[in-house]
């Protein structure tokens, strides 16, 4: 289909996919470059919370400094990879942090040009790479300021799956040494790429029975050496050691006179990966993402706190149309590229080894009734396989179009095909220009941090809920008490207490959960067990009440701790509220809470309208929803320091009017005592535990006095 040898040369072809695929994410910088509130000194800003992890470990890497227990990943692979581009090129870390995605991610198109090679259709393999290089799911995922560790998490299997190909056809050695290569760099690269990697290998070991039923014993040999290797390369052990046992086995392996010892060899093999951990990570990993229908209940010490899992939306649920525009671009597509997959599996048999990857994307949409949703983020390991289906489709339409009534014609095939490659890419694209993401904090809540760094040390702490950790960590350069790897139910207790519960008990369960991790060895231990352990609880739901005894002696302070209080935090205070509004003996809530806002519309006069059509009617202090009477307890309206409040009757709702935030916040008694409220909403700091020392309209920083 492509005429001149220049333009057929894979080289050219995988350049030319690759400008395609990192051009379509300069989209974003395109349509946000004049924004000025999207970046920060100049340069933007990351759209992704995890990066700012990846990015403190490359910060300190740089710096080649780091506190004990600050939780800083300087032994990642993003992190290292990022930092090593800095110190070598004359790019900064924040640029380096934006692009890096954009860059790697687009590097997909290699392996499945090279996969497209193989199957002698080079075209599928060119046709599959701008598909999948763009695709909803895979885009959304390796866009510009998308800084993580699915710019690669795609492109390592796929290499693999191309290795693993080229083995069967040749048996050479050297691609054995290949595909165990590439387990070893995935692992180093994203550790829960384990599942994957057994995955890779049950189906060579199916392969290998199905050799015994045929009685094939030289191919059964040869695919038997690929299984040992690969169980080698899969070992829980350090790299060096990974390295050097699948070095050996490959120098074994080019010997045939080894080859009578092929069996014990395996055998030897499993036993060290039954010995080094085997299955373990990977129940590990069906227990937290596949079987979540246990419950939303953590257990810990016979203590019972809420799963986190099942707050979070890229872990959540996803009906189908959502699943198939995020693997093909819509419907219509995904049935197209599925019955091409079905057609690619049947003439090219050797691609069923890309089942892996396919499976693990279905696992986002789950099995009814059986197996549950692993979660949106799933759908990313269904692209490549289904943008393979997607270009093999548009191969056979286009061959079987353009030699209808026997008239075969290259330029005619040629046309229909990029025609259909076109449809295929164009609802891809539009997803991409309508996919306006923001930054993960705005120019003032880093100014903010940037202030707390210059009043803090690297050793003191930010008491924040977990979505901020990263973040406050990499701009503010202090710890964090959770984080967005540091969140089970266990750990969020104490952070959720500290914005729910009164002043008093807030500032005590900060200085307690603080300093407990400060004495514990690992800082992501969980910190419940030995605070209840200390105080010798048998009741571990009396802690609250022990926080008002005046006699309780409290830990030695090691650290200062400061209090973020953002205004993010508004729209999901109730679901913070769920992680310790909890018995931990039964599981069943304690307190009723309510607690919601509301933009104002519009100021008629002293009529405020909201939204839902609810009117507040500060002349005559009534609330009305749809025209019915709510009924107001107390009203506070509060300007800049000052507020006024009116005890209106003795039940109902209070209603706080924030003019600085426009908004009028619903909540009950217990809630208006919160630390949340009367240190955010209400500028009401009780100087025995709190004192402000940082505020604008999106953030305030307390710094505990206890």
């Amino acid at each position: 289909m492509l005429k001149s040898n220049f333009i057929k040369h894979p080289i050219f072809i995988i350049a030319v996919a690759f400008v395609f695929s990192f051009a379509m994410r300069l989209i974003y910088v395109e349509q946000f470059y004049e924004y000025e509130n999207m970046k920060h000194n100049g340069e933007f800003m990351l759209n992704n919370v995890d990066g700012y992890y990846w990015a403190e470990g490359a910060r300190d890497i740089l710096q080649n400094h780091h506190e004990s227990k600050d939780l800083s990943p300087i032994d990642s692979a993003p992190a290292i990879l990022a930092a090593m581009i800095v110190k070598f090129t004359p790019l900064s870390l924040e640029s380096v942090i934006f692009y890096f995605p954009a860059f790697f991610g687009s590097l997909i198109v290699i392996p499945l040009i090279l996969i497209g090679m193989q199957i002698k259709k080079i075209e599928v393999g060119f046709a599959a790479a701008l598909i999948a290089s763009i695709a909803w799911s895979y885009y959304n995922r390796t866009m510009v300021g998308y800084f993580d560790t699915d710019a690669l998490n795609i492109v390592f299997p796929l290499f693999m799956i191309w290795s693993i190909i080229l083995y069967f056809e040749t048996f050479s050695p050297k691609f054995l040494l290949f595909t165990a290569l590439e387990i070893i760099s995935y692992r180093w690269w994203y550790p829960a790429s384990y599942s994957l990697e057994v995955a890779f290998f049950g189906l060579v070991l199916i392969y290998c029975g199905y050799l015994f039923y045929k009685k094939d014993k030289e191919k059964l040999l040869q695919s038997l050496k690929l299984a040992s290797i690969m169980i080698i390369a899969m070992l829980w052990l350090p790299e060096i050691l990974r390295i050097l046992g699948v070095v050996l086995l490959y120098l074994v392996f080019r010997n045939a006179r080894f080859d009578k010892f092929i069996y014990y060899i395996l055998g030897l093999a499993i036993i060290l990966f039954l010995a080094t951990g085997g299955f373990e990570p990977i129940i590990f990993y069906l227990k937290n993402y596949i079987f979540k229908s246990v419950g939303s209940l953590d257990s810990s010490m016979n203590l019972k706190f809420y799963n986190v899992i099942s707050t979070i939306k890229e872990a959540s649920s996803v009906n189908f149309v959502d699943f198939a525009n995020r693997i093909s671009g819509n419907v219509i597509l995904f049935t197209g590229s599925l019955a091409g997959l079905v057609l690619l599996f049947k003439n090219h048999k050797i691609l069923l080894f890309s089942l892996p990857l396919l499976g693990l994307g279905f696992l986002a949409y789950g099995i009814p009734n059986l197996v549950a949703s692993a979660g949106l983020r799933f759908t990313i390991y269904a692209v490549p396989v289904f943008a393979l289906g997607a270009a093999y489709a548009i191969f056979l339409v286009s061959k079987e179009l353009s030699t209808y009534k026997n008239i075969q014609n290259k330029v005619i095939t040629n046309m229909i095909f990029g025609t259909l490659l076109i449809g295929f890419l164009t609802p891809n694209i539009l997803h991409i220009q309508s996919y306006l993401v923001g930054p993960v904090f705005e120019k003032q809540e880093i100014e903010a941090l940037e202030k707390l760094k210059k009043i803090s040390s690297r050793d003191d702490y930010v008491m924040a809920w977990w979505d901020y950790g990263y973040p406050i960590r990499f701009f503010s350069d202090t710890k964090t008490f959770v984080d967005g790897g540091k969140h089970s139910g266990d750990n969020n207790y104490p952070a959720s207490f500290c914005l729910i519960q009164n002043q008093e008990k807030s500032a005590k369960m900060a200085r307690l959960a603080i300093e407990f991790t400060e004495l514990g060895k690992d800082p992501r231990f969980d910190v419940m067990r030995p605070i209840i352990e200390s105080y010798k609880l048998k009741n571990p739901n009396v802690l609250s009440d022990l926080f008002e005894l005046k006699e309780l002696k409290m830990p030695q302070k090691t650290s200062e701790i400061y209090l973020y209080l953002p205004l993010r935090s508004l729209e999901i205070l109730s679901t913070i509220a769920l992680f310790s509004n909890i018995d931990l003996e039964t599981g069943a809530k304690l307190q009723d809470i309510f607690f919601e806002s509301f933009n104002i519309l519009k100021n008629d006069n002293g009529m405020l309208f909201l939204e839902d059509n609810m009117i507040l009617d500060l002349k005559n202090k009534t609330f009305t929803s749809n025209g019915s009477v709510i009924e107001i307890k107390k009203l506070i309206i509060k300007n800049k320091s000052e507020s006024q409040t009116f005890d209106i009757s003795p039940n109902g709702i209070n209603l706080i009017y924030s003019q600085d935030l426009n908004k009028i916040i619903a909540l009950n008694d217990f809630m208006l005592k919160s630390t949340y409220a009367e240190l955010f909403l209400l500028d009401k700091a009780d100087n025995k535990f709190f004192e402000q020392v940082i505020s604008n309209d999106l953030v305030k920083i307390y710094k505990l006095k206890i």
